[in-house]
């Protein structure tokens, strides 16, 4: 790994396997004893197999906690993606603390991912970018490839130790070796 180089911004389209190959990336260092943290985003299922929702996890300890859920009412006041209503304290009391004391730590940070959802927690995004600029550990973060980039991550991508990996079909199996 070139020392020139050292945050990974994991680009692609929704569903293409992101967090999955984070997920075995997350296997791969826990064999290891590089210091790991941060958190990844989960599907969640119903019996019928129908996406209702997400929930961030921890890296360490595979805790989690709500992001955001499809519900029936449209309650005024509450952030929403689409049809999920998105929970911002989580992200905040959750989310933001599993990377936001690994600064000067050398290691590495999982953030899965830099999108939506998450945007709507402005400490958690100002946090990102501390990181991105300032850490002193290797970060691989995934976003959306499709549309127009947030801010925040256009941003990433102008940092030089920033690497951007194109994450498709073809790919996605042969990154992780």
């Amino acid at each position: 790994m070139s020392t020139s180089k050292c945050h990974f911004l994991l680009k692609g389209e929704p569903g293409v396997g992101k967090t999955t190959l984070v997920n075995k990336v997350i296997e791969k260092l826990k064999e290891t004893n590089i210091p790991l943290k941060g958190f990844y985003t989960l599907e969640i299922r119903n019996a019928s197999k129908q996406r209702i929702g997400f929930d961030l996890k921890s890296v360490e300890d595979n805790s989690s906690k709500p992001l955001a859920r499809v519900e029936s009412s449209e309650a005024p006041g509450k952030c929403r993606v689409g049809k999920y209503t998105v929970y911002p304290e989580n992200i905040d009391s959750f989310a933001l603390p599993l990377i936001e004391d690994f600064q000067k730590t050398r290691g590495v940070i999982i953030i899965d991912e830099i999108g939506k959802m998450e945007s709507f927690s402005k400490i958690l995004f100002k946090q990102i970018s501390k990181l991105f600029f300032n850490s002193n550990s290797i970060i691989i973060a995934t976003c959306n490839a499709v549309g127009k980039p947030l801010p925040l991550v256009e941003n990433i991508q102008l940092n030089p130790k920033c690497r951007i990996i194109q994450v498709n079909q073809n790919n996605r199996n042969n990154l992780v070796t």
